[in-house]
């Protein structure tokens, strides 16, 4: 049985278990004890609707090269029991830095506490640099290209990049040189096109790395202690 094929099996389980809920809560009787287990049962039909409804968006997506066993995946785990949304970009405070960068300098990192992920010569921590790489194969797999356009920024080029757009703080889309989550090299920056965008967006907190930064999609850092 193919992805799409067990996709459509999955609405369909969904689908029978919606009606099984409708049929008990039509045959309630008026009574308020009775009436109370009908609205109890009620409230439980919205969710499998909703997993429905998600199976039935994921099911086109092979078509587009995306794996509908992805997509509906990622839709189910971010459906918690609380109903909790996903963490907006603005609400990350300062990250949490990995045992193997304490006592080192923000933009002055040894050579060996970076790893080169493969692309031209980005580099990360290392431990982001293999979460990184396990994330792009499960990108390719789902048909996605991750293009790295930045990643690790020394001091000195922090303080290129704040010249030539400006500090976030003053409108620009630079942090303080000595501050920003490149010199860390738990920062990336990736070349966006909506497929790629879409993907992480579902799927990115699985391998530890957030959208962290308002007015930046592209930018995503990995703090899995956040997540």
């Amino acid at each position: 049985m193919d992805a799409l094929a067990r996709v459509e099996a999955r609405i369909v389980d969904v689908q029978s278990r919606i009606a099984q809920m409708s049929g008990r809560r039509s045959s309630a009787t008026s009574s308020s004890s009775t009436s109370a287990v009908s609205e109890s049962s009620g409230a439980s039909v919205s969710p499998f609707r909703e997993l429905a409804n998600a199976a039935t968006r994921s099911a086109p997506s092979a078509a587009n090269g995306l794996s509908p066993l992805s997509s509906f995946g990622a839709f189910t785990s971010s459906v918690s029991a609380t109903g909790a949304a996903r963490r907006s970009p603005g609400s990350y405070s300062t990250i949490t830095l990995p045992t193997t960068l304490l006592g080192m300098k923000n933009g002055r990192l040894p050579a060996v506490a970076l790893e080169a992920i493969g692309q031209g010569e980005h580099r990360l921590e290392r431990t982001a640099a293999v979460a990184f790489r396990r994330m792009e194969t499960a990108a390719a797999h789902d048909g996605v290209t991750l293009t790295v356009s930045d990643s690790y920024r020394s001091l000195t080029e922090q303080q290129q990049t704040a010249a030539s757009v400006g500090l976030y703080r003053e409108g620009g889309l630079a942090a303080v040189p000595g501050t920003s989550n490149h010199g860390w090299g738990l920062s990336i920056d990736i070349d966006l096109d909506p497929r790629a965008q879409r993907w992480l967006r579902a799927n990115a907190d699985r391998f530890g790395f957030a959208e962290d930064v308002v007015r930046e999609p592209w930018h995503y850092t990995y703090r899995p202690a956040d997540l």
